[in-house]
C-alpha cells in the first residue's frame, strides 16, 4: 500500500514542494518496492516531480545505500541535474511517475531521499541549503518518561511487573510454549525467526500488561531495541543454506530476518504502530545505557509512548529479553 512509505513524505514534505528538485527513490527495481513508492508518491501529490534512483548504476549497497545515495544526490542539485536511471525503459507500477533514462536540468536546489527497509521501515528526510543558526528549526522536544509495565524474559523464566508466569518448558521450546498459552492468534510468529520471536513473546506480555492498567498505546508509539548479538541466530542458519555448493539454496525466507531491526517491525506490524523503529548494538548490557537509547526516541514530538528496551537471542535456546513499556510523565499518571 506505501502506507509506511507516504506517512514518512508526508511528515518530511516542505509546504512549497516546488523548491525541490527532484525525489531520490529508494528504487531497487522489484515489483514490490517500485509500486510501494510509487504509490507514497501518488498519495504525496508528487507524481509530477522528477524521480532519481542510483540501484541501476551499481547495486544495492545495502546499509551504505541511504549515505551513498544522498550524496550524490547533493552533488546532482549543485550541478544543477536530476540524475538518469539507469536501464529504465517504461513503467511498471500502477500510479504515474516522472522517471527518465537521461539526465534532466533543474535550478531547484532542494530534494528529498526516500528509504525502506525490511521489518516495515521507512524514512524520508527533507535536504535544503544551510540557514543562519538563528533560523534552524528546532524539531526534537526533551521530556520525562515513566516506566509503566515490565517483562522479563529468559530461556528458563518470565515475570511480569515482577510476578512470576508458570511455565510448561524451558530453552527453544519455551518461546511457542508461552505463546500457545498466553497468546495465539497470530500464525505469522511460526514464520519468525528467534530474535523476532523473543520480541513479539516479550512485547505481547507487555502490552497486555500495559492494557490491564488502563492505558491505550496509540499509532505514534515507537518501537526501540538495543542488544549485543543483533541477528546472529538467523545469520548462522542462512549460513548453512549457502555453506554447502551441492545443496545450495540462499532461502529468501531465513534471509528476510538477517537484520536485527526486523524485530521491531515484527513488533510494530502487529500492533499498528507507525512511530519510530529502531535497534542498537552495544558490548554488553547496560541498564542506563539501555534507557537512553531508548528514550532518544521520545525527543521526537509525535511519538507518545515507547516500547523497548534489551534482547539478546544469540542461539534458539538461549535468549534474554528485558522490556519496558515506557509513557510522558503526566499520561503515565493517568490511565
Amino acid at each position: 500500500t506505501g502506507e509506511g512509505a507516504f506517512r514518512a513524505l508526508r511528515a518530511t514534505l516542505p509546504p512549497d514542494v516546488s523548491r525541490l528538485a527532484f525525489v531520490s527513490a529508494h528504487g531497487t527495481a522489484t515489483p514490490y518496492n517500485d509500486e510501494m513508492e510509487s504509490r507514497a508518491l501518488s498519495r504525496a501529490a508528487l507524481s509530477a516531480l522528477p524521480v532519481a534512483a542510483y540501484k541501476g548504476l551499481f547495486g544495492h549497497t545495502m546499509g551504505a545505500a541511504g549515505v551513498l545515495e544522498t550524496l550524490l544526490s547533493f552533488r546532482a542539485v549543485e550541478a544543477g541535474c536530476v540524475p538518469p536511471v539507469q536501464g529504465f525503459a517504461q513503467l511498471g507500477v500502477t500510479c504515474p511517475v516522472s522517471v527518465s533514462a537521461v539526465e534532466r536540468p533543474t535550478q531547484r536546489r532542494e530534494l528529498v531521499k526516500m528509504l525502506s527497509g525490511f521489518g516495515g521501515c521507512n524514512a524520508a528526510l527533507h535536504f535544503a541549503p544551510a540557514p543562519d543558526v538563528a533560523d534552524a528549526p528546532r524539531g526534537f522536544i526533551e521530556r520525562n518518561w515513566t516506566p509503566v509495565a515490565e517483562v522479563r524474559l529468559t530461556s528458563a523464566t518470565c515475570s511480569v511487573d515482577g510476578e512470576t508466569l508458570p511455565l510448561s518448558a524451558t530453552g527453544e521450546a519455551l518461546l511457542s510454549a508461552i505463546y500457545a498459552e498466553f497468546i495465539g492468534g497470530y500464525p505469522k510468529f511460526h514464520k519468525m525467526d528467534p530474535l523476532s520471536r523473543l520480541g513479539f513473546v516479550a512485547s505481547e506480555l507487555l502490552l497486555a500488561a500495559v492494557r490491564r492498567k488502563g492505558h491505550r498505546l496509540d499509532e505514534n508509539t515507537a518501537v526501540v531495541l538495543v542488544g549485543h548479538s543483533g541477528s546472529q541466530a538467523a545469520d548462522t542458519r542462512f549460513q548453512h543454506t549457502i555453506a554447502d555448493p551441492d545443496n545450495y539454496y540462499p532461502s529468501p525466507a531465513v534471509f528476510v530476518y538477517t537484520l536485527p531491526n526486523i524485530a521491531t517491525g515484527e513488533i510494530a506490524i502487529r500492533n499498528g504502530f507507525h512511530g519510530e523503529t529502531a535497534y542498537f548494538a552495544l558490548p554488553a548490557f547496560d541498564r542506563d545505557r539501555v534507557r537512553r537509547l531508548v528514550c532518544t526516541a521520545g525527543t521526537d514530538p509525535e511519538t507518545t509512548a515507547l516500547v523497548g528496551g534489551w534482547i539478546e537471542c544469540p542461539t534458539a535456546d538461549c535468549f534474554e529479553a528485558h522490556l519496558h513499556c515506557f509513557l510522558p510523565q503526566a499520561a503515565a499518571l493517568r490511565p
